[in-house]
C-alpha cells in the first residue's frame, strides 16, 4: 500500500504480495500507479463486508478500510472558485514511480501526508459513469465535502451543432 495515502497499488505479484514494477512474463517496466476508482471499487467491497460478514470481517474489512483516505485524490479546485467544489483526479504515482510522460503534469499533495505525488492529467467530473463510485464511497466516508456531489455534470454539456437529420 501506499503508506501516505493507504491506498492501494494496481498490480501484484500474486506470489508474493509485492508491489510489481516489471510484467512478469515480458520483463516491461511497469510503472506502479494508485487509481482512484479501482481503490473506491475495492472500499466498496469493504464496505459490504463490514457490514454483513461475520465479526471478524468485519472487523478486519473496516481496518483496511479505515486507512484508506480518499481526500488524496480530490482537487478542491478543479471547478473553480465559482463552483466552490472539487472533483477526484484519475489517480497518482509517487515521483519514485512516475512514468516519463508524466513529467509535466500536476504535482501535489491534496491530503497533505507525506511527500508530493504526480497526478494524473485530468479529473472525473460525469455523474452519469462507472467512475462516480469514487465520488459516493469519498463523500460516504466523509473524506471530501457533500458539496463535490453537486460539482458532477448530469449530462454531457451540448457542444455539437447538428442534428439527426443531417446525420441521414
Amino acid at each position: 500500500r501506499h503508506a501516505d495515502s493507504g491506498q492501494f497499488y494496481n498490480w501484484y505479484d500474486p506470489t508474493t504480495g509485492r508491489k510489481l514494477t516489471v510484467w512478469p512474463i515480458s520483463g516491461d517496466p511497469l510503472n506502479p500507479f494508485l487509481s482512484s476508482v479501482d481503490n473506491a471499487w475495492l472500499a466498496t467491497a469493504l464496505l459490504m463486508v463490514a457490514h454483513a460478514a461475520t465479526p471478524e470481517q468485519r472487523y478486519q474489512a473496516q481496518a483496511i478500510l479505515n486507512g484508506m483516505d480518499f481526500s488524496c485524490y480530490y482537487d478542491p479546485n478543479a471547478r473553480g472558485p465559482e463552483v466552490n467544489a472539487g472533483l477526484m483526479r484519475g489517480g497518482f504515482w509517487t515521483t519514485a514511480d512516475a512514468p516519463a510522460y508524466a513529467g509535466n503534469f500536476p504535482k501535489g499533495n491534496y491530503c497533505g501526508k507525506g511527500p508530493d505525488v504526480i497526478y494524473t492529467g485530468h479529473h472525473y467530473g460525469t455523474l452519469n459513469s462507472e467512475t462516480r463510485i469514487i465520488s459516493y464511497v469519498a463523500i460516504a466516508l466523509g473524506q471530501v465535502p457533500a458539496a463535490h456531489y453537486f460539482a458532477l455534470w448530469r449530462t454531457f454539456p451540448n457542444t455539437c451543432d447538428w442534428s439527426l437529420q443531417e446525420m441521414s
